[in-house]
C-alpha cells in the first residue's frame, strides 16, 4: 500500500507540475507586431524597432511579422523614402489605437496581443500657373473640391496628386482656351500655360481694366517651359458606361492595365482615387478594397502582351446638382514599370457629368396631361375626317 501510495503521489506531482508548466507557457506567450509599408511606387522605407531591453531590429520589407515579442514598451521609427509624406497608423483588429503624421510611434505590447502598424507614404507635387502676358487672374480647382486663386505667374507647393482644372479670367474677345485640365503625378511638377491672342487689342480681363504696354507694341510670346511631348500608348485606361448620370443613378467603371513591355510585370499596385462626398463605390471585384478615398487592387503578375481588367459599380450621391462632375483618377505602379519615363501613361482620368433632372410636380404633370388630351383630340378629329371623306 505504501508503494502504491508513493506511485500515486509521484504521478499526481508530475501531472501537477506539467499543468503548471503549461499554464505558465500560455500566460507567457509573447505578443506579435505586423509591420506594413504602403507606397504609390516601388520605393520603401526602413523600420527601426527598439525593444524593451534596448536592442534594435531593422527591416526594409514591405510586410514583416514579428512574433514572440516580450511584453513592454516599443519605440518604432520608419526612415521614409525621400520627399515622402508619412502617416503611421496602429490598429488592433478593426480598432484604431493611434494615428500620427510623424515617423515615430511609441506603444505597449502585452502578452498574447497582436498589433498592426502601417506606414503610408504619399508624394505631393508642385502646380504652376503661367500665361503670356502675365498678370492674368485665374481660379483653380481640384477633383476633391479644393479651390485656389491667384494671378499669373503663381506656384502652389505640396499639392495632392489629383486632377486640377484652371480657368483664366478673361473676356471672350481673346482667342484662348480659358479652361485647362491636367493630372498632377506624385512627386512631380504640373505646369498650366496659356498664350493669349487678342489680335491688336490688349488683353481684356473680366471685371478689370488693363492698360497697353509702354511701348505700344504687342508683347512677344514667351515660349513655354520644356515639357515631355512624347505621348506613349496608355498603360492604364479607365472608362465608364455613361457620360452623364442623374443624382442617385448607377455607373459602371472599368479599369484596364496593359503590359506593353517584353517582359513580365510583377506586383502591380493599382489605385483609383475618388471623392466619397460625390460617389459611393460598391460591387468591387478581383480583390479590390476601399481605403479612405482610394480603391486598391494588387496584380501579382502580368505577362507581356496581356491585359488585366476589372469592373465596379458606383452610385452618384443624391445631393449632386446639374453641372457637377464625378471624377476618378486611376494610377498604377510596378517594380518593372516604365512609370519614371512615362508617368502620364500610368494614369487615367474619367469624368461623368451630372445631367439635368426633368422637372416634375403638379403644374408640370397637369401640363403633360393637357398635352396628351389635346393630342388625343386631334387624332380623333383627324380620324373622323378620314371616315367622312370615305363615305
Amino acid at each position: 500500500m505504501n508503494s502504491l501510495s508513493f506511485i500515486k503521489t509521484g504521478v499526481l506531482t508530475i501531472a501537477l507540475a506539467t499543468g503548471l508548466s503549461s499554464a505558465h507557457g500560455v500566460s507567457a506567450a509573447g505578443g506579435s507586431l505586423t509591420l506594413e509599408q504602403k507606397s504609390p511606387n516601388a520605393t520603401l522605407g526602413q523600420w527601426i524597432i527598439t525593444k524593451p531591453d534596448g536592442t534594435e531590429y531593422k527591416t526594409s520589407l514591405k510586410t514583416k511579422i514579428l512574433n514572440d515579442l516580450t511584453a513592454g514598451t516599443y519605440r518604432v521609427a520608419v526612415r521614409a523614402p525621400e520627399k515622402a509624406v508619412t502617416k503611421l497608423s496602429l490598429t488592433r483588429g478593426v480598432s484604431v489605437l493611434q494615428e500620427s503624421p510623424s515617423t515615430i510611434m511609441t506603444f505597449d505590447i502585452n502578452d498574447g496581443e497582436s498589433l498592426h502598424l502601417k506606414a503610408t507614404y504619399t508624394y505631393t507635387g508642385t502646380v504652376k500657373v503661367q500665361s503670356n502676358p502675365s498678370g492674368v487672374p485665374f481660379i483653380m480647382s481640384d477633383m476633391n473640391g479644393g479651390k485656389f486663386s491667384g494671378t499669373t505667374p503663381a506656384v502652389f507647393h505640396d499639392m495632392d496628386p489629383v486632377m486640377y482644372r484652371v480657368h483664366y479670367d478673361v473676356t471672350r474677345d481673346c482667342e484662348v482656351r480659358k479652361s485647362q485640365e491636367r493630372v498632377l503625378i506624385e512627386g512631380s511638377s504640373l505646369i498650366f500655360y496659356s498664350n493669349f491672342n487678342c489680335g491688336d487689342r490688349p488683353i481684356s480681363l473680366a471685371g478689370k481694366t488693363t492698360e497697353p504696354t509702354a511701348s505700344g507694341k504687342i508683347p512677344t510670346p514667351k515660349a513655354p517651359e520644356p515639357a515631355h511631348s512624347d505621348m506613349p500608348d496608355a498603360r492604364i485606361l479607365q472608362t465608364s458606361n455613361l457620360s452623364e448620370v442623374i443624382p442617385g443613378g448607377n455607373i459602371r467603371f472599368t479599369v484596364a492595365i496593359r503590359n506593353l513591355t517584353r517582359g513580365t510585370l510583377h506586383n502591380i499596385d493599382v489605385t483609383d482615387r475618388f471623392n466619397p462626398s460625390s460617389v459611393e463605390i460598391f460591387s468591387l471585384m478581383d480583390g479590390g478594397i476601399i481605403d479612405g478615398q482610394n480603391i486598391q487592387w494588387n496584380v501579382p503578375e502580368l505577362f507581356a502582351g496581356q491585359v488585366w481588367t476589372t469592373t465596379f459599380e458606383a452610385r452618384a450621391k443624391d445631393h449632386l446638382k446639374a453641372g457637377d462632375r464625378i471624377v476618378l483618377l486611376a494610377h498604377a505602379v510596378s517594380d518593372e514599370a516604365d512609370a519614371a519615363l512615362y508617368p502620364e501613361a500610368w494614369s487615367s482620368v474619367v469624368g461623368v457629368g451630372i445631367a439635368y433632372m426633368p422637372q416634375t410636380g403638379f403644374r408640370y404633370d397637369l401640363l403633360i396631361a393637357l398635352a396628351a388630351l389635346v393630342g388625343a383630340a386631334l387624332m380623333t378629329i383627324s380620324t373622323n375626317r378620314v371616315k367622312q371623306s370615305k363615305v
